[in-house]
């Protein structure tokens, strides 16, 4: 299987970024990134603000360090952004199992 974003060598990254990154017309429907939640957010955010409060601050900084304006429309994420937005939702997933 050829990888769509060859600069992610781990297949979980590239799942992440196939996650991620969806076609245009899908972005109407663009949901929180944490594991089973369906709530609807605005393409450039990656979770709902249930979700955002959970992840630890440094993280969100760094979310926010690697996302680039415009990255939800033409798809031209970096890696340290999708890996990033894997560790916050990780650590969503983390916080929820821990309650």
């Amino acid at each position: 299987m050829e990888l769509k974003f060859p600069f992610l060598a781990d297949r979980q990254l590239e799942s992440a970024a196939t996650e991620l990154l969806r076609r245009p017309e899908d972005l109407k429907d663009h949901h929180c990134h944490a594991k089973g939640c369906t709530a609807k957010v605005p393409p450039e955010r990656l979770m709902c603000f249930r979700h955002w409060r959970m992840v630890p601050q440094d993280l969100q900084n760094e979310v926010y360090r690697h996302y680039r304006r415009g990255q939800c429309y033409d798809l031209q994420v970096t890696g340290e952004y999708l890996q990033a937005a894997k560790r916050a939702v990780q650590a969503v997933e983390h916080a929820e199992s821990r309650r």
